[in-house]
This record gives structure tokens, C-alpha cells and sequence, in this order.
């Protein structure tokens, strides 16, 4: 059978967007509060996950997924997280998005000093 991404058979084990995803082993949290198990992050991040880079003969080609995860919820569906920096460097990063997001103002205002310095 052919996955693709428009059929329900290639997204049948994920979260809906905006919905919790059921890890294995998962207690159902009224169960748990009633037992005195449950907790709660203080410090929730957004973090992504795949990165993938492929190198041929013509050049490099690098791909993210763009789902943001805040904790078990699959919250932000539109997050870039693949910057060109120049004409011979990419990055891309997986993980925490804030570091994503400091890395990305810190490569901006490098490139941006060495235009002025060189032009």
C-alpha cells in the first residue's frame, strides 16, 4: 500500500495536530492524580525533532520537519527550522527552538557585520 501524506493510513499511529500523543505505557492522568503520580514540567520547551542531510554529486540538500512539540502536544505546525547562511553554508537544528532561535540572531548579525566590514 502507498503511503502518502494525504491518507489517513500513513498518519494512523501519530497525535492529531493540537492533540496529546499516547506514548506506550501512558497512564491516564486522572488515574494518576488520584494515585499522587502526576507532575508537571516547570520549565516547558518546544522542541522539533528530524533534521536529515544528504550529500551528491551536484551539491548538499538538507530537510527539517517543521512540527514544533510543546511537551506531549504537537502545538506548532509551521516552525522554519533551516537557515541559509550564505551561498556555501545551511544549518539546521533540531532540538530545543530557542536555541534554534539564538543561534539563527547570532549567525544574522555576524553575516550582517562582515558585509559592512568587506563592503
Amino acid at each position: 500500500m502507498e503511503a502518502t501524506f494525504g491518507s489517513t493510513e500513513f498518519w494512523r499511529n501519530g497525535p492529531q495536530p493540537g492533540a496529546l500523543y499516547k506514548f506506550p505505557g501512558h497512564v491516564n492522568t486522572t488515574q494518576a492524580s488520584q494515585i499522587g503520580a502526576a507532575k508537571r514540567t516547570l520549565a516547558p520547551t518546544v522542541t522539533g525533532t528530524s533534521v536529515l542531510g544528504l550529500c551528491f554529486d551536484g551539491g548538499v540538500i538538507i530537510a527539517a520537519d517543521m512540527l514544533g512539540s510543546y511537551g506531549a502536544l504537537a502545538r506548532y505546525r509551521n516552525l522554519s527550522r533551516v537557515m541559509k547562511v550564505n551561498d556555501s553554508a545551511a544549518i539546521g537544528i533540531s532540538g530545543d527552538y530557542a536555541d534554534y532561535q539564538f543561534m539563527k540572531s547570532v549567525i544574522e548579525q555576524r553575516v550582517s557585520l562582515s558585509l559592512c566590514i568587506y563592503f
